[in-house]
């Protein structure tokens, strides 16, 4: 018995300065993927305030059907809108988030009332994962459209 308990201590010891010198010591240093996307939304009033008339809805998937890890990153300097961003479904291999802008700026609401309704706005985020995936894009229902 006391052989035994000696064997574990040895081989823990052993483990502990395993994990003490490895490289990958934290989250940290994960190695990621990035997908640099954009995409342009249209402004429109819905319920009586105005946020993107569609979502985008942005799939990630790995082609073995692995687990990884992943977010949505905004990149650039803020716009001052708010945007809704969450993720709406994740399982082993696959992850889907949506996308859409929910707070205007008080220069959206002129632009749109003054100068003659929907229009354009344009916005950069990257896709970061910890292991390859393949992306794909559509577009669907804003279901932040709401006001109340």
């Amino acid at each position: 018995m006391n052989n035994e308990f000696n064997n574990q201590l040895v081989a823990l010891e052993k483990e502990i300065q395993a994990l003490k010198q490895a490289k990958l010591k934290w989250a940290g240093v994960i190695g990621t993927e990035d997908h640099p996307m954009s995409a342009t939304f249209t402004v429109t009033e819905l319920q009586y305030a105005l946020f993107s008339s569609r979502a985008l809805y942005i799939t990630a998937t790995n082609p073995n059907g692995d687990s990884f890890l992943s977010d949505l990153l905004f990149t650039g300097s803020w716009d001052g809108r708010g945007w809704a961003k969450n993720k709406i479904y994740e399982t082993k291999g696959k992850t889907q988030w949506c996308l859409a802008m929910v707070i205007p700026t008080l220069n959206d609401y002129t632009r749109y009332y003054d100068q003659g309704g929907d229009f354009d706005i344009s916005l950069s985020f990257i896709i970061r994962t910890s292991s390859a995936v393949n992306i794909t894009t559509s577009w669907g229902n804003n279901p932040y459209a709401t006001s109340w």
